[in-house]
């Protein structure tokens, strides 16, 4: 039905996130080709940790492990500042509005 939400409870080991997640400053992208959907915060007090959340498995939230985090950390959060790219299979983000822009290879 168009136009409807739907509340969903997030599960598996990191559906609490961490202490110090702003739901209203996360960035949050798409992965069309996982068909998944990918939560960032920026702050310093979440651990700087990529999250995915799998639909397909009852919305199980998961850590994604990465190699290297944005030196830059904002008070503030990422505030949407964050895209995935289907055609490069990369994730986008800009930590903080005066930082340069990360790019987080999915393999």
């Amino acid at each position: 039905t168009t136009g409807v939400r739907t509340a969903t409870a997030l599960t598996g080991a990191q559906s609490g996130f961490s202490a110090g997640w702003n739901s209203s400053y996360m960035g949050a992208c798409y992965d069309s080709t996982r068909d998944l959907y990918y939560v960032y915060s920026g702050q310093a007090a979440t651990g700087q940790t990529l999250y995915q959340i799998d639909p397909a498995n009852s919305y199980a939230c998961t850590s994604v492990s990465t190699s290297g985090t944005p030196t830059e950390t904002t008070v503030s959060g990422i505030n949407s500042r964050m895209v995935y790219l289907a055609a490069y299979d990369v994730i986008i983000m800009q930590p903080a509005w005066n930082s340069g822009l990360w790019a987080m290879k999915r393999s």
